[in-house]
């Protein structure tokens, strides 16, 4: 099967736009991996801390850019921690790991992702014409922490069997940026209303790439995390 370019699925999926937001996670996971400290425990739960930390981080990070109006095709879907936005309108979430073999997380559809897809639809706008594929944006670090890869795929779970399509790896240490490290730059703070809070059914609903809850002093066996 022969993957389609972004915006050939989807106009608004743009190469700009899609760097713009890839520069911005490998940003923010490299400067947790920088921050943390093991001496501290922050690796006691395997990579569990440094999962929650970049989901965080991201979610915070994108909020903040659609406030400052610089986005417009930027908005946030579903800001719980079930976290999604959309560009142009097109729901993506993000999950660490091969692109692939996307998480459990990243292979359900939460609420408000399915109505924004059923919109677009009936508009004759969501490109591809699918309603069963969502959009996921895959980061994979080294073990140092150091990004080395992003792709936008297209995710599809049909009985069971999790499908992917549309691979695009997305071209993000170029040294022309389009932003000037987005997520270190500092402004004013914004003051953002509290977010929406889902019902969360197990840890892969938080985002943060966890396989399970943290585990408790008395059972540290087999609860790491790839974080």
């Amino acid at each position: 099967m022969n993957d389609r370019l972004p915006w050939d699925v989807h106009p608004g999926l743009t190469l700009d736009r899609l760097q713009i937001i890839a520069r911005l996670l490998a940003d923010i996971r490299e400067r947790v991996s920088l921050h943390l400290e093991p001496e501290e425990g922050d690796l006691h739960f395997g990579m569990w801390v440094a999962g929650t930390m970049a989901h965080a981080r991201t979610a915070y990070q994108l909020t903040r850019m659609v406030f400052s109006g610089d986005y417009s095709w930027l908005s946030i879907v579903d800001g719980s921690m079930q976290f999604t936005f959309a560009i142009d309108r097109v729901p993506v979430r993000v999950f660490k790991g091969d692109p692939e073999k996307p998480s459990r997380s990243a292979q359900k559809k939460s609420p408000r992702e399915a109505m924004i897809q059923l919109a677009l639809f009936e508009m004759k706008e969501m490109g591809g014409g699918d309603l069963d594929w969502q959009w996921r944006i895959a980061v994979e670090p080294e073990p140092t922490g150091e990004v080395f890869r992003i792709t936008l795929v297209q995710v599809n779970v049909t009985a069971g069997v999790v499908n992917v399509r549309n691979l695009f790896v997305i071209p993000f240490r170029d040294t022309a940026r389009a932003l000037t490290d987005v997520a270190s730059t500092r402004h004013d703070g914004v003051e953002l209303p509290p977010p929406p809070i889902g019902e969360l059914t197990d840890a892969e609903e938080t985002g943060t790439d966890a396989t399970t809850e943290p585990p408790t002093g008395d059972d540290k066996k087999g609860h790491g995390t790839d974080g």
